[in-house]
């Protein structure tokens, strides 16, 4: 599991745009927002794989001015007692 909080800031004027672009990410929540351009953005990934490629197509978005990751939490997929050797079925 991957969990970042990015904080977008996008041009006012493409702020619906950038949103909408945004939100077609799988994985993204956008729980705070501010028509003047800013944005948190939390993403859920699985894998314990970095963001920074998420990062990088949140930059490429038209009218994205800045995209910080200021939060990531990494950890590794647990398994289920049942995938676990002896555990049961």
């Amino acid at each position: 599991m991957n969990i970042s909080g990015i904080l977008v800031h996008a041009l006012p004027a493409k702020f619906h745009t950038v949103r909408e672009a945004l939100l077609a990410f799988p994985d993204i929540e956008i729980p705070v927002e501010n028509e003047d351009g800013r944005m948190v953005v939390i993403i859920d990934e699985a894998g314990d794989q970095p963001s920074g490629e998420s990062l990088m197509k949140i930059q490429a978005i038209d009218g994205v001015l800045t995209a910080n990751l200021v939060y990531q939490h990494i950890e590794e997929d647990v398994p289920s007692e049942s995938s676990r050797p002896g555990g049961e079925e």
